[in-house]
């Protein structure tokens, strides 16, 4: 998450989602989810069901070190999550319940947010281990 938001404020100050969806089941979320992130999307959804957070308005009560507090609940998978959180509150057609997701939507999706230029997480990361591991060559003096 980026630390930009007070982590101490509840999420609907970050992520507003419409009246008519505030009542759906937060498992809705794994629709926007990308295959590769499908299993930490599920695992964080049952840990969210197992305490009870089922609807998106109860998960939005809650605060990011609220959510953090959670028993095996990470912040790298709660970063996913929210991640997924971010584009259903954006898009929110795939949360109707008598819908199914159909794969071409999922794709003008991909292709929305890939227009914007933004960055996928997983080449962050990338970078960041690159960069780490440059620096400590350079320590050890075999790079210059």
């Amino acid at each position: 998450m980026k630390r930009h938001i007070d982590i101490y404020k509840p999420l609907n100050h970050y992520f507003i989602i419409s009246d008519d969806y505030a009542e759906a089941p937060i498992s809705l979320v794994e629709r926007y989810a990308d295959p590769n992130r499908l299993p930490a999307i599920r695992r964080v959804l049952r840990i969210l069901q197992g305490s009870k957070v089922l609807l998106f308005n109860q998960l939005l009560d809650f605060s990011y070190f609220n959510l953090l507090s959670f028993r095996n609940l990470g912040e790298t998978s709660l970063n996913h999550f929210l991640e997924v959180l971010k584009l259903a509150c954006e898009d929110p057609e795939l949360l109707q319940h008598d819908i199914e997701p159909i794969p071409s939507i999922l794709v003008q999706l991909r292709e929305k947010y890939e227009k914007r230029n933004e960055i996928p997480y997983e080449e962050i990361e990338r970078r960041k281990r690159i960069e780490g591991v440059t620096a400590r060559l350079r320590e050890l003096g075999l790079i210059t």
